[in-house]
């Protein structure tokens, strides 16, 4: 069984520090034996989508999406119909 990566797409106009919650959500994935998530942030244009998108190609298996509504459901979007689970 190949080793889970994970994503954290991250909108940095809602989150007041971003290398902050990498370092969090780094730390509670190593507390479960998980690796480091692959940092992904949005941009002024793309609140998310092709992050995810990007992601899925880079072989994420778990997205997180951290920002606003719009973050979250743009993520959703562009996790839509590639196989990875997720809920808004």
């Amino acid at each position: 069984m190949s080793e889970p990566c994970i994503a954290l797409v991250v909108n940095p106009t809602k989150v007041d520090d971003v290398d902050a919650l990498a370092r969090q959500v780094a730390e509670r994935c190593a507390a479960h034996g998980l690796p480091s998530p692959i940092l992904l942030r949005t941009t002024e244009n793309d609140a998310g989508e092709g992050m995810a998108r990007e992601a899925i190609s880079r072989g994420a298996t778990l997205v997180l999406a951290a920002g606003g509504d719009g973050t979250v459901q743009a993520a959703c979007c562009g996790l839509h119909g590639s196989g990875v689970r997720h809920r808004p």
